[in-house]
């Protein structure tokens, strides 16, 4: 089960170029998609898309030679078409000139349909959606992103530039996990109370990110400010190789750190049941409560710890064994400290939830100390008897993880 408050949800707003010229007769679009980023990860990737639509105008006429394939891409296309088409007891039909069109608007169950269709047969990549609205090859917007066919609409003026390509983007970074599908996208939206952070978020999010340079230059070629026919050749043609190399690279980085995530996820659910048959008593128990072991240095430290550890052994050497990774001597004392008794203490069930919302923490001498103002928790802290730590359990190590949990919330105390 994934940790929903690790993830950032962005939605991006979206239409076809098609919705803003009244005598288009191409496949018509617009709505959003929701995507899920893991805000822990070194380097994070899209491990989950939601896309809505709120109006379409689906193109019935599909290229003739779709039918006529045996294998390929275009077959894939078509089967898929076939599949969204039998949902809407629609039928697709051979277009016998090349500006054919027969355009279907969909009314409101027939949208309903089509998302769910979207959101739990597709396979494909976003800017492929466009090729299955129209039933013809979407068009190439790499040399010339003005030629995109869908293009993203909440972008602030400065990040506009990167409107046309930045689905081609989302693509490069989209790798499916199973932590999130559509049967947990309620929650998870549940979590983030139905609110999103915006597309110029998401860009500031790479600006800001120091490891995701790389993304961030494999954004900015996609763009071009201006578009001569006449371009240089041998400009376009290493603006593409730069785009396919970093791409690879990202990919590669990606799926390494995805690997040494799971790899990492497996360990801490080793560690953490090893706690199962420990006893840990730091303060007296009431019998009236219920008792659970709370982390002093939160997991999702350690869980972050152990990746940056991956990361730096992969860089200094690529050629690294994931087990040679994992009897790293760091990565295990990292990896230890969460079976580490003297990294626990036993809290009554509330008072461990506010623990972890860091509603309050403890000093080096083991004191309580009160974070969050507005909450009336002193009186709870007293009479469950959890205000101090008794020096006798006040151990070096100890102390260590209560000075690293309160430099890795930024707790003034």
């Amino acid at each position: 089960m994934p940790n929903y408050l690790n993830y950032i949800k962005y939605r991006a707003f979206f239409k076809t170029k098609s919705l803003d010229n009244a005598k288009s007769n191409s496949a018509k679009a617009s709505g959003w998609i929701d995507f899920f980023i893991d805000k822990t990860l070194k380097f994070p990737f899209v491990e989950y898309w939601y896309i809505n639509f709120d109006y379409v105008e689906l193109d019935l006429l599909t290229t003739k030679s779709w039918f006529e394939v045996k294998n390929g891409r275009y077959k894939t296309n078509f089967m898929a078409r076939k599949s969204l088409f039998d949902n809407l007891n629609l039928l697709q039909k051979p277009r016998k000139c090349l500006n054919d069109n027969e355009l279907y608007r969909l009314n409101m169950i027939e949208l309903s349909k089509l998302n769910y269709w979207f959101n739990t047969r597709y396979t494909s990549t976003l800017k492929n959606i466009i090729s299955i609205l129209k039933g013809n090859n979407a068009g190439g917007s790499f040399k010339n992103p003005n030629s995109a066919e869908i293009y993203i609409t909440n972008l602030n003026e400065i990040n506009n530039v990167y409107k046309n390509n930045l689905i081609m983007f989302l693509d490069e970074i989209t790798y499916k996990t199973n932590n999130i599908n559509l049967n947990n996208y309620s929650i998870f939206n549940l979590n983030h109370n139905n609110t999103y952070n915006d597309m110029d978020q998401f860009i500031e999010f790479l600006d800001n990110n120091t490891i995701l340079k790389s993304y961030k230059l494999l954004l900015d070629f996609t763009k071009l400010t201006t578009y001569n026919k006449k371009e240089n050749i041998v400009q376009y043609k290493n603006r593409k190789i730069n785009f396919e190399s970093q791409s690879s690279f990202i990919l590669e980085k990606i799926k390494s750190n995805k690997f040494d995530i799971k790899t990492i996820d497996k360990a801490i659910s080793k560690e953490r049941a090893k706690l199962a048959n420990k006893s840990i008593i730091v303060f007296e128990e009431i019998n009236k409560y219920s008792y659970e072991k709370a982390h002093i240095l939160d997991v999702k430290f350690i869980r972050s710890k152990l990746q940056e550890i991956a990361l730096s052994l992969r860089n200094k050497l690529s050629s690294i064994t994931n087990e040679e990774i994992q009897e790293n001597y760091k990565y295990k004392e990292i990896l230890n400290s969460i079976s580490d008794v003297e990294n626990i203490l036993n809290l009554p069930t509330q008072i461990h939830d506010w623990f972890d919302k860091n509603y309050f923490t403890y000093n080096k001498k083991g004191q309580y100390v009160k974070l969050e103002s507005e909450i009336d928790i002193d009186l709870d802290i007293e009479e469950l008897k959890c205000s101090l730590i008794q020096k006798s359990k006040l151990s070096p190590r100890r102390i260590y993880y209560i000075l690293q949990r309160n430099l890795k919330r930024n707790n003034d105390v």
